[in-house]
């Protein structure tokens, strides 16, 4: 398993915050005041008090992040109005984000994600400050039970769609994100608040993410499997598996669904009508799990999965060089370029 890693550099990207004392941090919450709260003629002095609106911010490390566990200590100086989110995907683009941590209300504890509404359309999906919301994948706790000059230890665990949050030591979600999840720059730190938030002791484990291989145990899609799709899935830092390479006990059905679950993505040959094979795609598009697939040139597909766009190859040595940069371009449009992924 990959050793701990921390940061060596932040970027504060909204709000204030102090990073001169790494690897202690500090956001610097504060009550909001309206542009209609301040009176011209006495400079930025409120002319009356400002509601107790918390301040929000942003700040991503310089650790990529794409699985594995986020972890670090916070501390509250209030609690009414305070968050402290470890961002597990920052997408800088779209500024999408999947956060998990204490506050997100109007629960204790949350998984949840900031993204563009889906009533925007394309004019305003292009303009410098599309409509977000927060969309809540899983909440608990009572908020009432956040207690100020506490420090709570916050480590949130992301492997493929599944999210776990623990603080301190206890499990309080686990759940999964449907779809994928959003392509991030780095992990980091939400914080929202009317004073300080602390932060210390902030730590990324990454795992090597995993691509579910679903296909027919035989000759030729074995010769495939492991002279295709490994090679290629390796030059991304990804880790192919396949069921029959899945050992221990348990129901074989509980762990398919645990590795499409646990998977960044699933690749299927749909070469051969197999009912296992087929169940196991259903899973993966139920789930809105990205998923490449294959078939051998010709194959007959099934009216389910005509309308999906499937990469055919030929079984001989000019097919595998056409199948193997079929499936890089793939992975680069999940996952980015090979060259460029830690």
């Amino acid at each position: 398993m990959p050793a701990p890693l921390t940061p060596t550099n932040w970027l504060p990207l909204i709000g204030e915050w102090e990073f001169s004392n790494a690897p202690q941090m500090r956001f610097n919450g504060k009550p909001f005041v309206a542009p209609d709260d301040v009176d011209e003629n006495v400079g930025d002095s409120p002319r009356r008090p400002p509601e107790e609106t918390p301040t929000h911010g942003i700040a991503l490390s310089d650790l990529a992040f794409s699985g594995g566990t986020v972890e670090a200590d916070i501390k509250f100086n209030e609690s009414e109005k305070a968050v402290g989110e470890l961002i597990l995907a920052y997408n800088p683009t779209t500024r999408e984000m999947l956060t998990a941590g204490i506050g997100g209300w109007p629960g204790m504890f949350s998984v949840r994600e900031w993204v563009r509404n889906s009533t925007v359309n394309q004019d305003e999906s292009h303009s410098s400050s599309p409509a977000m919301h927060w969309n809540t994948i899983e909440i608990t706790g009572d908020r009432l039970n956040i207690q100020a000059g506490e420090t709570y230890h916050v480590c949130a665990a992301l492997r493929g769609s599944q999210i776990r949050l623990s603080v301190n030591g206890i499990q309080v979600i686990s759940t999964q994100r449907r779809g994928t999840v959003p392509k991030s720059s780095s992990a980091g730190l939400f914080c929202g608040s009317v004073k300080p938030v602390e932060v210390t002791n902030f730590i990324v484990t990454p795992e090597t993410p995993r691509a579910f291989v679903v296909m027919q145990f035989s000759a030729p899609y074995t010769d495939v499997y492991l002279g295709v799709i490994k090679s290629v899935c390796e030059e991304f830092g990804i880790t192919a598996i396949r069921a029959d390479e899945i050992y221990g006990p348990g129901v074989i059905v509980q762990d398919i669904v645990e590795q499409v679950v646990g998977a960044q993505l699933v690749i299927a040959d749909i070469s051969v009508v197999n009912a296992n094979v087929y169940f196991e795609v259903g899973y993966a598009l139920a789930s809105k799990k990205p998923i490449v697939l294959l078939a051998k040139k010709d194959t007959a597909l099934p009216f389910d999965v005509s309308g999906f766009r499937v990469l055919f190859y030929e079984d001989s040595i000019g097919g595998k060089a056409k199948v193997e940069d079929g499936l890089r371009k793939h992975l680069t449009a999940l996952v980015g370029p090979a060259d460029t992924r830690v």
